[in-house]
C-alpha cells in the first residue's frame, strides 16, 4: 500500500525528531561521562562500563522477527539476517530485462575525458569538508572528523591512492563494504 504525500512527510517528520532525540541522548551520554572523568577519572570505571554496556545492549541484535517467525538464539539471529540478504540479493536470470536494439545515447568525448581526469587536492579537501563530521568509520576505522583534523599528515596518501584510482581505475571490494556483527 502507498502512502499519501502527507503521510510520507509526516514519516519523514517523526524521522527527524527521533534521530534528533537520539542525537540529545547520546549528548547528554557524552557530557555525563566527560563530567564523571573530570570528577572522578579512573577511580569510577564502573560508571564507564555501565555506560558502554548500555550502548553495547542499544545496539545489539538479540531477536529478530522474519517473515512473521521469531528468531531469539544467536545462531538462528544470524542465520536469519544471512538468509534475508541472500533472498533480497539472488537474482534469477530469467528476471533480467534484455534490450535489444535500443540505440542509447552516448556522452561526448569531452564528457567522458572529464570521468577520467586527475583529482585535484582542492576538491578532494572540498569533499572531505562538504561530509559530516561524525559519520561512521569505514573499515578502516577512521571517521571524516579525523581526515578533517589531520589532513596534512594524510593528504599525500589519500592523493597518491586516487591518482592509483584513476590510472588502473580498479576499486577493491573492501572498500565498498558492510559488517554486521554480533555481540
Amino acid at each position: 500500500m502507498a502512502l499519501s504525500l502527507e503521510d510520507r512527510l509526516e514519516r519523514f517528520q517523526i524521522k527527524r525528531e527521533l534521530s534528533n532525540v537520539q542525537s540529545q541522548i547520546d549528548l547528554f551520554w557524552r557530557e555525563r561521562a566527560k563530567e564523571h572523568w573530570l570528577d572522578k577519572g579512573d577511580r569510577d570505571t564502573r560508571f564507564f562500563h555501565r555506560v558502554g554496556g548500555m550502548r553495547r545492549r542499544f545496539n545489539a541484535i538479540d531477536k529478530i522477527v522474519v517473515e512473521g517467525e521469531r528468531h531469539g538464539d544467536v545462531s538462528l539471529v544470524k542465520d536469519a539476517i544471512v538468509h534475508f540478504y541472500e533472498k533480497l540479493y539472488h537474482e534469477d536470470a530469467a528476471s533480467r530485462l534484455f534490450l535489444e536494439g535500443i540505440s542509447y545515447n552516448s556522452i561526448v568525448e569531452e564528457d567522458a575525458s572529464e570521468l577520467v581526469k586527475e583529482f585535484f587536492e582542492e576538491e578532494v579537501w572540498k569533499a572531505i569538508n562538504d561530509l559530516g563530521k561524525d559519520k561512521a568509520p569505514g573499515p578502516d576505522v577512521f571517521n571524516i572528523d579525523f581526515f578533517q583534523h589531520c589532513w596534512n599528515v594524510v593528504k599525500e596518501d589519500i592523493m597518491g591512492f586516487l591518482q592509483i584510482f584513476i590510472r588502473t581505475v580498479f576499486l577493491r571490494k573492501s572498500l565498498n563494504a558492510t559488517f554486521i556483527t554480533f555481540t
